[in-house]
């Protein structure tokens, strides 16, 4: 079976961080994007995903007119599921996939809900992905308990990140 990891932990203690130094050690060997935030003067007005193959969109932001809302951020499903459709292309043995983050926003599509259990609990497909520590979300939940899960914190972060790398480059 291939390595299956989820990372949690409290908003801001580095799980977006781990994640990318994990993709920049496997480069062309991970798959998938990272949630950025974005800041204007100082002040969070959205979030973008940022993919392995250098594509940049919007997943929400402070404005975005929406029937899916996540505090004052409007959601676009857009980027997201034009991502998913790419991801089932070009996914390929050898590859790890890697999701930032299986979030409330995210998990607005239907799309991205369907993609997330079909290659989560897919045997071959190695899976690292980022998701809230306290999400009640009932895929989240299945997830949490079929997975190999870890919690990041500001104490073990920088170990663990090292240890993630090690994990995937044996299973790869």
């Amino acid at each position: 079976m291939a390595t299956k990891l989820l990372l949690t932990g409290l908003p801001g203690v580095g799980k977006t961080t781990l994640v990318k130094r994990v993709m920049e050690v496997l480069g062309d060997r991970s798959l998938g994007f990272y949630t950025q935030e974005v800041r204007e003067e100082g002040k969070r007005v959205g979030f973008r995903l940022i993919t392995t193959w250098g594509e940049e969109g919007w997943l929400a932001r402070v404005g975005l007119a929406s029937p899916y809302r996540v505090s004052r951020y409007g959601v676009s499903l857009a980027f997201l599921e034009e991502v998913v459709a790419r991801l089932r292309e070009e996914w390929s043995p050898g590859k790890v996939l890697v999701v930032d983050e299986i979030g409330k926003m995210e998990l607005f599509s239907s799309k991205f809900r369907a993609w997330i259990e079909e290659v989560a609990l897919n045997p071959a497909v190695p899976f690292l992905a980022t998701i809230a520590l306290k999400s009640r979300d009932p895929l989240v939940v299945r997830l949490k308990k079929a997975l190999l899960l870890r919690e990041v914190t500001r104490e073990n972060r920088d170990q663990l990140s090292q240890r993630v790398v090690k994990l995937f480059l044996r299973g790869v």
